[in-house]
């Protein structure tokens, strides 16, 4: 079979990726299990200035990632190395101008050590991480799918141990070294297995029609980054960084929760963006929107109910020193319904081109988060106010984009009601049957764990009842087979 050796690489990138994940949960539970909320904090907001910086790029490594196999598959080699080097250079200068602000503002603004030196380490971070992710893209973009599944075993393995001796023997200090180690590490393997084959090139009008290729993409998806994460702005602002690190814990059970939609949008994308041109709008829209809206609405309750009962006995045995950051991440959860279905609009959205205009309507809701997290904390509802205006925010986000998609897609009212109920009905009993089975679960006198598992038995019990009875009911639900949303197409 000629396609034989990229379809059994593609499946080794897809495990190494899956094995990061696992490693990345490991991560996240150990932070926050060696260090104090206070320092948990700190490094929290020192990680978001490097998640933003990874934007920096401009969307130049967006283009990149599509116009080297379009230039080599037209042998014009001499394109592909012009497009490496202008994404390049371009993407350091900007990152280098980033880094000398984080530089100065280390110098000259007044705060602690922890901070200060934490604030050198997130500049240096910056840097390599730039080198390693246009390294990590290069590779892809050259069909080498064999190192990058290898560094992600590697790296991963590496982060997870020295995450776990150098923050047990160092604190924050363990960690700021570890991060740092951990991407050294990648990127020294990069260069001494696979050297850049470019050596000079830039050209500012390829840079230009670089960025100008891939920002909307990346506008898109930095401002739905913004969208999950100003909330953690917002509580070390006003409440401090050992509220932010009660908070955090949100984090370590959201992000879990995205990675299945997540890894459902990623499969789902490509055979939308291969066929759309051939397909429908109608057709479009039936396939790769209301039926994944379907599929992903009929699926949450299963990760969300089970999150919301055992969360509170998880924080109670494995991170005692942050109980104030169970109801916040309760909240949180039940938010996550809405970002998760969010998740989906993005393919339909990018294949017609409509993601600059989806950005604007994402900003606008980054805004109402951080409102509504001001007024709540004003109104003296502290971390679970914060919670709660960010899960509006979920939910205003998730109604704006599909308004968004209506208006330029249109569709048959019957259509859209039909998708209504099968998002709204799902939502409606996950917030029912936990209610009840929280004001049933105080009537008894059994151990918090035995009623956590009793909970979350009865609640998947119900869950499944749930999804057979939608199952005969809604058409885009009828066959339905999840394992069918994380099934790759060779």
């Amino acid at each position: 079979m000629k396609n034989k050796p990229l379809v059994k690489s593609l499946t080794r990138y897809t495990s190494s990726n899956i094995y990061q994940r696992v490693c990345g949960i490991i991560n996240t539970f150990i932070k926050p299990r060696l260090l104090s909320p206070d320092l948990y904090g700190i490094w929290n907001i020192l990680s978001l200035v490097a998640t933003y910086a990874t934007y920096l790029h401009l969307g130049s490594r967006n283009s990149m990632f599509y116009r080297i196999p379009y230039a080599k598959g037209k042998e014009d080699h001499g394109k592909a190395a012009a497009i490496e080097a202008s994404t390049f250079y371009g993407s350091l200068a900007v990152t280098l101008v980033a880094v000398a602000g984080v530089l100065l503002y280390a110098v000259f603004r007044e705060q602690t050590d922890a901070v200060r030196i934490g604030l050198f380490v997130i500049a240096g971070l910056i840097l390599l991480n730039w080198y390693f992710d246009f390294y990590f893209v290069y590779l892809i973009a050259h069909q080498d799918f064999m190192l990058p599944s290898r560094m992600n075993y590697l790296k991963a393995t590496i982060a997870v141990f020295l995450n776990a001796v150098l923050i047990y023997f160092f604190s924050i200090y363990g960690l700021y070294l570890a991060a740092l180690l951990t991407v050294l590490f990648g990127v020294a393997v990069f260069r001494k297995v696979r050297p850049l084959e470019f050596r000079s090139g830039f050209h500012f009008g390829t840079f230009r029609e670089l960025v100008a290729g891939g920002m909307p993409v990346m506008l898109y998806n930095i401002t739905n980054e913004l969208v999950s994460t100003s909330d953690k702005v917002i509580v070390a602002y006003f409440l401090g960084s050992e509220q932010l690190g009660f908070y955090a814990i949100t984090g370590l059970v959201f992000n879990f929760l995205m990675q299945i939609p997540g890894d459902a949008r990623d499969v789902i994308e490509p055979d939308l963006m291969r066929g759309a041109d051939h397909r429908t709008p109608e057709a479009n829209l039936a396939e790769y929107f209301f039926k994944p809206l379907a599929y992903t609405g009929a699926l949450m309750p299963f990760l969300i109910g089970p999150a919301v009962f055992c969360a509170p006995v998880f924080i109670h045995l494995l991170l005692p020193r942050y109980l104030p950051g169970i109801l916040p991440t309760q909240i949180i959860v039940l938010g996550s319904y809405f970002f998760a279905l969010a998740y989906v609009a993005r393919g339909i959205i990018v294949a017609y081109n409509g993601q600059v205009r989806a950005a604007l309507i994402i900003s606008a809701v980054v805004l109402l988060n951080i409102v509504l997290g001001i007024l709540l904390i004003k109104a003296g509802f502290g971390l679970a106010g914060v919670a709660t205006g960010s899960s509006v925010s979920f939910l205003v986000l998730f109604v704006a984009l599909c308004a968004f998609i209506r208006k330029r897609h249109k569709g048959s009212a019957s259509v859209w009601s039909a998708a209504a109920r099968d998002v709204v009905r799902p939502f409606v009993f996950i917030v029912a049957a936990i209610a009840l089975l929280e004001a049933v679960s105080r009537m008894l006198a059994i151990h918090e764990i035995a009623t956590a598992l009793l909970k979350t038995g009865i609640f998947l019990a119900a869950s499944y009842g749930l999804l057979a009875y939608t199952g005969k009911r809604s058409p885009s639900l009828q066959g339905m087979d999840v394992r069918k949303l994380f099934k790759r197409k060779g």
